[in-house]
């Protein structure tokens, strides 16, 4: 998957990819890209942009020729908008589930939330506009940019704030009766 604006790295895997038989280029619904062969095992190409959301079929062209691949989709999405952090300031000594509230979010096991010094984070889909990240312990007291990406590599266009502070200590108490 990747957003309407196109730009998404697109991994094709599979056998026996050459150059060696001319110009390769991978085509979304008959739009053509140009295309990398990495390895005999991997062909990347980038997404181009599309006017709405929507599926497409993508197929491989060596040459003049051809080669669709079966069930092969690609799925544009609309771009994540982030609105809201719950809660924008934490502890830094324990784990903490942070909601983040927005729109667009989709249901996919690439959903996932990154914060810079913690990185990619696991993101647990709510709702399309509500997920959830856990945020690990031990991050430096500071703040941080949190953003969310639907497919683990195209990010929210903006991010949010997430302050990290250092756990407040009680050494005493006065009047003490």
């Amino acid at each position: 998957s990747g957003v309407l604006d196109g730009g998404t790295e697109v991994f094709l895997h599979g056998s026996n990819f050459s150059s060696d038989h001319g110009i390769v280029r991978c085509l979304f619904n008959g739009t053509a890209v140009a295309a990398n062969v990495a390895s005999p095992n991997e062909i990347v190409c980038v997404a181009p942009q599309s006017s709405q959301k929507r599926e497409v079929e993508v197929s491989v062209m060596y040459g003049y020729d051809i080669f669709t691949l079966e069930s092969l989709t690609f799925s544009y999405d609309y771009d994540i908008q982030l609105t809201a952090i719950v809660p924008d300031v934490i502890g830094r000594s324990a784990e903490t589930i942070v909601k983040v509230f927005g729109n667009n979010f989709s249901h996919r096991s690439e959903l996932t939330c990154f914060i810079a010094d913690a990185g990619m984070l696991k993101a647990t889909f709510i709702r399309e506009t509500e997920v959830h990240c856990l945020v690990p312990k031990d991050l430096k007291p500071e703040s941080y940019n949190i953003s969310v990406s639907n497919n683990g590599v195209d990010f929210s266009n903006h991010s949010l704030e997430l302050k990290v502070l250092d756990p407040f200590l009680v050494h005493s108490i006065s009047p003490t009766k």
